[in-house]
């Protein structure tokens, strides 16, 4: 715990603002799940309303074997224009540390709209809800987060796309849509 606290101090991780480790207990079932094998990619939802889906969905996964996860999320503010926003911190969780990834890291901040700002994705939900379930399920992975404005126009978009499917080892990498589709539209 100590420790914890001296890293979150001098800036190496990032406390994760909103946490509600009464849902995240409540909504860990017991219950048969099909496993899939060779998952490269996955969509979240990044609404802890739906915490048991979310369980369900890494339950589903972790018999696979990451070395990183990213996750990409929408920035929900936008605060930074065209910026895509991404941390150059690991997370602090009730489960532990999550360690940054520095090499992917690294390769993020080539791209021309990277910038780091640990305050956004401090208080950016599409990263922050699932942090917590990625430590829990696979606590020796590394992480790379990633918001995207809402500014990007489909080029953009499809340019950074083909950035990260060059900087990321397919082999040893899930990548996570992190995603809340639509707050208002029916199911149909």
């Amino acid at each position: 715990q100590s420790v914890s606290t001296n890293a979150e101090q001098s800036g190496l991780y990032i406390r994760l603002s909103d946490f509600d480790e009464a849902l995240f207990w409540v909504t860990l079932k017991d219950n048969e799940l099909q496993s899939y094998e060779d998952v490269k990619g996955i969509i979240s939802t990044h609404h802890t309303l739906a915490s048991e889906l979310i369980h369900d969905l890494f339950r589903s996964v972790q018999g696979n074997d990451y070395d990183n996860i990213v996750i990409i999320g929408p920035d929900h503010n936008s605060r930074e224009g065209l910026k895509i926003i991404t941390s150059d911190a690991g997370w602090s969780t009730p489960f532990g540390t999550l360690e940054l990834n520095e090499s992917y890291h690294v390769k993020l901040l080539q791209h021309p709209f990277m910038a780091v700002n640990n305050t956004i994705m401090k208080n950016e939900h599409s990263s922050g809800a699932i942090i917590p379930y990625i430590k829990y399920y696979f606590p020796d992975t590394s992480i790379n987060t990633v918001a995207i404005p809402a500014t990007m126009n489909q080029k953009e978009s499809e340019q950074l796309g083909m950035f990260l499917s060059e900087m990321i080892d397919v082999e040893s990498t899930l990548l996570i849509a992190s995603l809340d589709f639509s707050h208002y539209l029916n199911v149909s």
